[in-house]
């Protein structure tokens, strides 16, 4: 004869019952989280910075540093850097952007010669290319602190 479950709990002791609901627990939180390791997350908002669109300019600093800055196209949000690099960490970051490789080549031959900056993308109404910050985090952008200079 098939028993009810309530029934059966009516009949524990208070300690073997508080143990019983104790692994229930556990056993679910187990299972979400086994769920999140079972495969990739995608974090697909940023909170504030979803859907702006963000401008990058390279820039030489000398010594044979370059770094990559993000400034939101419309000049509302928070400005972006990468850390200062050599020129394999600039081309790393450029690639994490997507950009050609022509273009890439471009920009370091410029910034090599001596131009200071390199806007990527172009400027006022012939802009080609602004990026949103999936694309700057994946290219290991971080958000620019106050007291940091521009260049």
């Amino acid at each position: 004869m098939a028993r009810n479950y309530k029934e059966l709990q009516a009949k524990m002791d208070p300690a073997s019952l508080a143990d019983n609901k104790r692994r229930v627990r556990e056993e679910l939180q187990r299972m979400a989280l086994e769920e999140l390791r079972g495969g990739t997350v995608v974090i697909d908002r940023f909170d504030e910075y979803e859907e702006r669109p963000y401008v990058v300019d390279a820039t030489a600093e000398g010594g044979g540093m370059f770094r990559l800055r993000a400034r939101p196209l419309h000049h509302q949000g928070a400005a972006f850097s990468t850390k200062a690099f050599k020129v394999s960490g600039l081309t790393k970051a450029m690639r994490a952007l997507h950009l050609p490789e022509a273009q890439i080549a471009s920009i370091k031959a410029s910034l090599e010669k001596s131009t200071r900056r390199v806007e990527i993308g172009g400027s006022g109404s012939s802009i080609q290319r602004v990026f949103s910050i999936p694309h700057l985090v994946a290219a290991g952008f971080e958000e620019t602190s106050a007291d940091q200079p521009e260049p």
